[in-house]
């Protein structure tokens, strides 16, 4: 049996006699409580006599006491929140199960997802805080980027240094953790009962300045690239000046010659300094020179067609354009620059964390496709908002069904090495078991599962036979009534069958040569139905993959 993961709460506390006796009552239930307190009343004494370890707070904010609790814990979860009940304790459970039960590695308790509230909160103060989340949305990718009441896997901070500019650790945490999977809950947010707000002129400004820190923090590759190209810019304005005036030579040759220079200065530049950490990726030199150019040549493309386009049509002095047109790629040279010259190789799929990897941190196209197809599955599994027992047939290490409430999740897979990876991740109420849908056998009373994901797994057999052994399976240890959803790509449509062409190519790492069985949705549905299962209603998004739901008989 796999340990399930240990809580710590960690409770910065300033002068809340008033209120820590509530909080506490409370709160210790779900763990351990760790209050960081700097207070000169009796908060610390009755933290103590309600089984709180009492950490004293240096007095340096309550950014560095939150960082002194996170250091104190030694459980594998921290959950940090307010001491003036603001957070309701309640909400707790909420924040922890995506965690405790998913695999998620940071929770954020939201007032701005549906569900969440600011309490009696006049207009101005709602204006003013939504307009601040929304303008740091577009940074964060949150709802609520100010919460002060989350909760992550300590493991996430392991070589990371957090930093007390502000109140605001969670924005260290967000930024800075090593997370993979982050989620958001909803929670209503309570003005405080007792005590004075510690919320003060001062503290918003530090606020600020932090986020100002933070986003230079996390902008500093770019911004060290674009300052590289600003040195190659001289490169390129000095040897086009040159080249055109003193030479003679056309502008738009000029601007050729200058670009490779400038290429050259900045390939350097950004080899033995902005991707240093990198260059292990990038192991020949001239070989990434060449790599460099080309991946430029887009970029550098759309700045040289602006140049003659302004200076050719509107008579603009050729300098002048250059300087409009220069700059205009940045973005893409960047992102090029990053990813395919001094980018490390993507995962394979038998990496044991490749499902897991491609659903949160895959490509944009990727995520979003396997995002479509467990919406559609989690709508099919679930009744009345809840799968019941969950079997799920050949699950890897894929987060789709974990992210359907259950009661109960298990899951098979061949691979030992996956298998291994979700039972690191300890998950309460979960079995990662090893093994053929003969283990399946071994370890599943009859007729004892609500509902069975078979998800991009029939595809991958090597026969009808065996495919009809596996639904045989299936079906015995389904309920009367029980749901089985399958997804398997679609090779009854035009889309289908060119879009399991494509993913081979520009995903070549994934799972498209290993398909064996090509199904279309009629001859799905008459496959499961001689087993016994009855056709419920599928999907086809974008024509590209089959979801259906069965019923057993």
């Amino acid at each position: 049996m796999v340990d399930m993961l240990s809580v710590s709460i960690v409770i910065p506390t300033r002068n809340e006699e008033d209120n820590i006796t509530e909080l506490l009552m409370q709160s210790k239930c779900f763990g351990e409580v760790i209050v960081v307190d700097d207070s000169d009343d009796n908060t610390p004494k009755l933290a103590k006599e309600l089984g709180a370890t009492v950490v004293k707070g240096q007095r340096k904010g309550l950014g560095q006491a939150i960082i002194d609790g996170i250091n104190a814990s030694v459980s594998d979860v921290v959950l940090v929140m307010d001491a003036d009940l603001s957070h309701n304790p309640q909400d707790i459970p909420r924040l922890l199960k995506p965690i405790l039960e998913q695999g998620a590695d940071f929770v954020i308790g939201s007032r701005y997802i549906k569900g969440g509230d600011v309490s009696d909160w006049n207009l101005t103060r709602r204006m003013q805080s939504i307009i601040g989340v929304k303008l740091m949305q577009l940074v964060t990718r949150v709802s609520d980027s100010n919460s002060g009441f989350f909760c992550f896997r300590k493991s996430i901070l392991e070589g990371v240094e957090l930093k007390p500019h502000s109140w605001k650790i969670m924005l260290e945490v967000l930024f800075k953790g090593k997370w993979i999977f982050k989620t958001e809950v909803p929670i209503k947010f309570n003005d405080r009962k007792e005590g004075v707000s510690k919320n003060s002129v001062k503290e918003r400004f530090a606020h600020a300045v932090h986020i100002l820190r933070l986003l230079v923090w996390k902008f500093r590759r770019y911004i060290t690239f674009a300052c590289v190209g600003g040195i190659g810019a001289l490169w390129y304005f000095s040897a086009l000046y040159f080249l055109t005036e003193y030479i003679g030579i056309w502008y738009g040759l000029s601007a050729v010659i200058a670009t490779f220079i400038a290429i050259t200065n900045n390939y350097l530049i950004n080899h033995f300094y902005t991707f240093r950490k990198e260059k292990q990726h990038n192991r020949s030199l001239w070989k990434g020179w060449f790599k460099y150019i080309a991946n430029s040549a887009i970029g550098d493309g759309v700045d040289w067609c602006v140049l003659v386009f302004l200076t050719e049509a509107f008579g603009v002095w050729y300098m002048l354009s250059a300087f409009l047109a220069s700059g205009v790629a940045s973005a893409i040279k960047y992102t090029i620059a990053r990813k395919y010259v001094w980018g490390g190789k993507g995962r394979k799929s038998g990496d044991c964390d490749y499902e897991w990897m491609a659903y949160f941190k895959g490509l944009p196209w990727q995520k979003r496709w396997k995002r479509i197809i467990a919406r559609i599955v989690k709508e099919f599994a679930e009744v009345n908002g809840n799968a019941g027992k969950v079997l799920d047939i050949g699950g890897g290490s894929s987060p789709q069904g974990l992210l359907i409430n259950n009661d109960d999740y298990i899951c098979y897979d061949i691979s030992n090495e996956k298998i291994r990876y979700m039972n690191s991740k300890r998950l309460d109420g979960c079995s990662f078991i090893t093994g053929s849908f003969q283990k399946i056998e071994d370890c599943v009373l009859e007729g004892s599962i609500d509902t069975v994901l078979f998800i991009e797994v029939i595809e991958h057999l090597k026969n009808i036979a065996e495919a009809r052994i596996g639904l045989g399976v299936i079906h015995d240890k389904l309920k009367s009534g029980g749901r089985l959803v399958v997804a398997t790509p679609n090779f009854g449509g035009f889309m289908g069958r060119w879009m399991d062409r494509l993913y081979g190519i520009f995903q070549k790492n994934a799972y498209a040569e290993e398909h064996q069985l090509k199904f279309s949705l009629p001859m799905l549905r008459s496959l499961c139905e001689r087993i016994g299962f009855r056709y419920v209603k599928s999907e086809i998004p974008s024509g590209a993959d089959i979801v259906c739901l069965f019923e057993k008989v």
